[in-house]
């Protein structure tokens, strides 16, 4: 996997040999713990034309809002 994008303790967005875009995540507050969640094509359009905002905004949603991304 190739790294992209990394904000140390706040997430980081790789993208690997399949072409896939995968965000983790940094959640939790006492205990820490990652969420990795692959880009749906309309966020990987989003990130393309609003770059690192648009995963700075992503990252926020997920650390804030775990539950709504593990399935």
């Amino acid at each position: 996997m190739k790294e992209l994008l990394k904000k140390q303790w706040k997430y980081t967005l790789y993208v690997n040999e399949v072409g896939a875009y995968i965000l983790t995540v940094i959640c939790g507050t006492i205990g820490l713990y990652e969420v990795e969640h692959v880009l749906t094509n309309e966020q990987l359009l989003k990130y393309k034309n609003q770059g690192e905002t648009f995963i700075d905004a992503l990252a926020n949603d997920i650390s804030y809002t775990p539950k709504k991304y593990l399935k």
